[in-house]
């Protein structure tokens, strides 16, 4: 496993989330983006799209249901074992 997997199983093992919606970009325009947030919910550095299929190809997260908006949300916890 990369580093930055190993960041994020850190994180999610203390109640962090992947969260994928759609976002407004600074110069207009919308776009998917998805980031892990901590428990807290603040945004984690450095850690996305990549980090997150390395999680789920292993088997490690589960989808979680959230409120529904216009951003079309998606939220991903670690998987109980």
């Amino acid at each position: 496993m990369s580093a930055r997997t190993e960041k994020a199983l850190e994180v999610l093992e203390a109640g962090g989330y992947f969260r994928k919606a759609l976002e407004t970009q600074y110069k207009g325009g919308e776009k998917f983006m998805m980031r892990l947030r901590d428990s807290t919910g603040a945004v984690v550095k450095g850690v996305g799209f990549q980090t997150f299929f390395e999680l789920k190809d292993l088997g490690k997260l589960q989808y979680r249901e959230c409120v529904r908006s216009s951003a079309y949300p998606e939220e991903y916890v670690l998987k109980a074992e």
